[in-house]
C-alpha cells in the first residue's frame, strides 16, 4: 500500500511540475531560485551540446567539427594571445592538438544573460593528455613518459551568439588555467 501511494504521489507531483513549469517563470522555478525561464531551456541545452561537441572534436581529432562550435569571425584566447577567426583557430588546434591523445570533460556550465541572439557562458573543464614518449610525433612538443598523464583544470568565459542558420556558436572565448597536474612544460 505504501509503494502504491508513493507512486501516485510521485506521478501527481510530476504532473503538477510539468504543468506549472510551462509559464514564463514558474512557481517551482521561483521556489528553487532558478534564474532561467522554462522557455530558455532549449538555448541552455543547445549550448551544452556545443560544449560537448568541442571536446569531442579535440579528442577525436575531427577539427572540422569546430565549424559547428565557433563563428567564422570568432576571437579565442587560449592563454597565448588572441586567435582571430575560425580558419586560424583550426590551424592552431590541428597543429597543437593533432597528434596528442587527450580527453576533454566540461562541467559546471552556467548560462546567463540569455537573449534571443546571445548568451554568456562560464564553464569549467578538465583537459587530460596522455604520455606518448619523448615528443609527440610530428611536433616539437615535449611529452610525458608512457605511464604518465597531465591534466589542465580550466575555466572558459564564452559569449555565444545565435547565427542566421539558427545554431548557437561561440563568438568569443577566454581561457584561464586554474591548475595543472603533471609536467608544467607542456602547453594547453
Amino acid at each position: 500500500m505504501h509503494i502504491f501511494f508513493s507512486s501516485i504521489l510521485g506521478f501527481a507531483t510530476l504532473s503538477l511540475l510539468t504543468s506549472v513549469c510551462a509559464g514564463p517563470i514558474s512557481i517551482v522555478q521561483r521556489s528553487l531560485g532558478l534564474p532561467w525561464k522554462a522557455s530558455e531551456t532549449e538555448t541552455i541545452t543547445a549550448i551544452n551540446q556545443k560544449l560537448s561537441l568541442y571536446g569531442l572534436a579535440l579528442d577525436t581529432k575531427k577539427f572540422n567539427l569546430l565549424k559547428d562550435v565557433y563563428t567564422a569571425d570568432c576571437v579565442v584566447n587560449l592563454g597565448l594571445g588572441p586567435i582571430y577567426g575560425l580558419d586560424k583557430l583550426l590551424d592552431y588546434e590541428t597543429k597543437n592538438q593533432g597528434k596528442i591523445p587527450a580527453h576533454h570533460f566540461a562541467a559546471n556550465v552556467y548560462v546567463s544573460n540569455i537573449t534571443e541572439t546571445s548568451a554568456t557562458v562560464t564553464s569549467d573543464a578538465i583537459a587530460t593528455r596522455f604520455g606518448q614518449g619523448p615528443k609527440y610525433p610530428g611536433t616539437d612538443i615535449l611529452v610525458l613518459k608512457h605511464d604518465q598523464l597531465q591534466a589542465f583544470y580550466e575555466r572558459f568565459e564564452d559569449k555565444f551568439v545565435k547565427e542566421r542558420d539558427g545554431q548557437w556558436r561561440i563568438k568569443t572565448r577566454d581561457l584561464t588555467i586554474i591548475a595543472l597536474v603533471g609536467d608544467a612544460d607542456l602547453k594547453s
